[in-house]
């Protein structure tokens, strides 16, 4: 039964929870990187409108400063959030392996018979790397970019509300747009994986079978069947 983008985030997050600790440092990170962002922005009005346009030595004398500490906090949340996110990815990734690995083990010899090696290695290796990505991906944009937003719609409601609620107008649009494209590139990527699987099968074959390919002068043909298959992935 396929399932909806929102149930499988919530089996994702499911593992996540036995890394909360970690999670929960890096989600700080992301917040404290969107902040700096958000400060070095909000900085730029009295740098040059006092520094450069009035000349204020004080705020002159005092901007290499900020800015380098600005830099150096942005790096530290940037590190935080980066470590601990690939921490927890990679420990998911190895959970959902180590679980797959188990349940192909346990399946009938019929299965095995009507799927072929290649597309089960593919699963194991490939296709469990890319959960590492969505989750890292996921929690990126929701938390970092979503906290970047944030703390920039606050800014532009503090500087005129009147001329920020015209870019509240454009939120339905965009709404409709994400709904439209992260459909699209879920098609996508069931495709990818399909295509890799693919990929993983055509080697296995050439591998398992190389003497019988040497034997029979086949070379050329499964160069021409390999690279068919390659360029299809590519696209």
């Amino acid at each position: 039964m396929d399932q909806s983008t929102t149930q499988i985030y919530k089996r994702l997050v499911s593992y996540v929870g036995a890394y909360k600790s970690v999670a929960f440092v890096a989600i700080i990170g992301m917040i404290g990187y969107s902040g700096m962002d958000a400060l070095f922005i909000q900085l730029m009005k009295p740098f040059i409108d006092e520094g450069l346009n009035q000349r204020n030595a004080d705020v002159l004398k005092y901007a290499p400063f900020v800015v380098i500490a600005l830099v150096i906090g942005r790096g530290i949340f940037n590190f935080m959030s980066s470590y601990c996110l690939s921490y927890v990815g990679s420990q998911v990734v190895r959970s959902l392996r180590q679980e797959l690995f188990e349940h192909i083990l346990h399946l009938p010899v019929s299965f095995h018979d009507k799927n072929s090696t290649g597309d089960l290695i593919s699963k194991i290796t490939f296709d469990t790397e890319q959960v590492q990505q969505a989750i890292t991906k996921a929690l990126l944009i929701v938390v970092r970019e979503g906290a970047f937003v944030v703390f920039l719609l606050a800014l532009m409601f503090y500087t005129s509300w009147k001329l920020s609620l015209i870019f509240l107008v454009i939120i339905p649009l965009v709404a409709i747009i994400v709904a439209v494209v992260s459909k699209r590139f879920r098609h996508i990527s069931k495709n990818i994986q399909s295509a890799m699987g693919q990929v993983t099968r055509s080697s296995e074959q050439m591998l398992s079978g190389h003497k019988v390919i040497h034997g029979f002068g086949g070379q050329d043909q499964e160069i021409s069947k390999f690279s068919k298959i390659n360029n299809h992935n590519r696209q």
